[in-house]
């Protein structure tokens, strides 16, 4: 009899026994399971944030080339155009109506010739020599320019005299074209190419200026936005919003015209989650581009 009990007892041990057993390693392997499943989700959502991240760098690349080229083709047209002949003659004889043939050649190298006319949306040749302004809206007297100071600030400043052709943004307010100060303003408020002229010189008394149409490169901008990308750009010398495709998001910008390049910076945005910024810098403006794509991603 105390056998018989002795082994049911151990029996019942032993039944335990291997319960506990293979309870712990049911347990076990289910905390591997986890565990590896956890590593496994991480893993791929690491790979997918250096994906997100390789495309907002190669996007504000493309953006910021896509910028740079335009710009480059306009300036090194406008450089080309200062020593056309009948561009020197206007600068001459800007009131000579009789030579018809000189002022439209000029009138078509100033709007472009064709070659450019698509990035421009005016021009204005400010000619101090002759006191007069010849420009894409018709011509007048210096005198009649409805912004002077901006356009002589351009004029005197000795800096970009010096340096004969650059890029001016943000000077000034906009006119409505339906205002009737629009045709004789010289349009410094939008992003232009200054140019000093004659270029044979060492003191040129005129300065064109042409307008590049930020309105339309912008609007090409907006046509190419995927679902979760924002965009902004931002004026490095005055720090003012150029363009944002979120006011949020060009806000942060602003704030941060220095983000952290290393993979994977997250920035939150209040309204919408978690952002991967990359910012590139035009070697044309001072312009500092901004891409980013929603990460918004929980990893356990």
């Amino acid at each position: 009899m105390r056998s018989m009990a002795e082994n049911r007892k151990k029996s019942r041990l032993s039944g335990r026994y291997r319960t506990t057993v293979g309870l712990s390693i049911s347990v076990f392997f289910i905390v591997t399971a986890v565990i590896v499943l956890a590593l496994l989700v991480r893993g791929s959502n690491e790979r997918i944030r250096q994906q997100t991240q390789a495309q907002t760098q190669k996007e504000a690349m493309t953006i910021r080339r896509r910028l740079d080229e335009r710009l480059s083709i306009l300036r090194r047209y406008y450089v080309v155009t200062g020593t056309d002949e009948d561009l020197e003659e206007l600068l001459e004889n800007p009131y000579d109506f009789s030579r018809y043939s000189v002022i439209s050649h000029g009138q078509e190298l100033l709007a472009g010739n064709k070659i450019v006319s698509d990035y421009i949306s005016g021009y204005a040749l400010v000619n101090y020599g002759t006191g007069s302004v010849f420009s894409s809206e018709g011509v007048y007297s210096v005198e009649e320019i409805e912004n002077p100071e901006s356009v002589s600030d351009l004029y005197s400043d000795e800096d970009r005299r010096r340096q004969r052709v650059g890029w001016i943004y943000g000077v000034g307010d906009s006119v409505d074209r339906l205002d009737k100060k629009f045709r004789k303003t010289v349009r410094l408020n939008g992003l232009s190419l200054y140019t000093f002229l004659p270029q044979n010189t060492l003191d040129p008394n005129a300065v064109l200026i042409a307008y590049f149409d930020l309105d339309l490169f912008i609007r090409e901008l907006k046509g190419n936005i995927i679902k979760g990308q924002e965009l902004s750009i931002i004026d490095t010398d005055s720090g003012r919003l150029v363009f944002a495709t979120d006011e949020e998001f060009g806000k942060f910008c602003m704030t941060h015209q220095e983000p952290e390049q290393e993979t994977g910076n997250r920035v939150p945005l209040f309204s919408k989650g978690k952002y991967l910024i990359s910012m590139e810098n035009s070697e044309e403006v001072n312009w500092n581009i901004y891409v980013g794509m929603n990460w918004d991603r929980e990893v356990f």
